[in-house]
């Protein structure tokens, strides 16, 4: 997924920091859509259409999500989560 968004965004995978999973967490997610496609579900738009469209929409929207990245919630949750050894972390611009 990193890989994707990143070339959707032309970002170097320099900028990408792998770090160790946290104990708990899955080891990867899977979802089964057979049965809603029996019912005649379709998907309005590709996955990596709609993932440019997902990146597209935050880029345009930043005064939706920048003020609830300044509010502290957000280093707050990543401090909690990586700062106890599982992961260097330092605060986000």
């Amino acid at each position: 997924m990193v890989a994707r968004v990143r070339k959707i965004m032309n970002i170097s995978s320099s900028l990408v920091v792998p770090v160790p999973d946290r104990p708990g967490h899955d080891r990867r997610y899977a979802l089964n859509d057979s049965k809603l496609r029996k019912l005649g579900f379709k998907f309005k738009y590709p996955f990596e259409e709609a993932l440019a469209q997902t990146i597209e929409w935050y880029k345009t929207h930043k005064d939706w999500w920048q003020p609830l990245k300044q509010a502290g919630g957000y280093a707050a949750y990543y401090q909690k989560q990586y700062e106890k050894g599982n992961a260097s972390f330092s605060k986000a611009s």
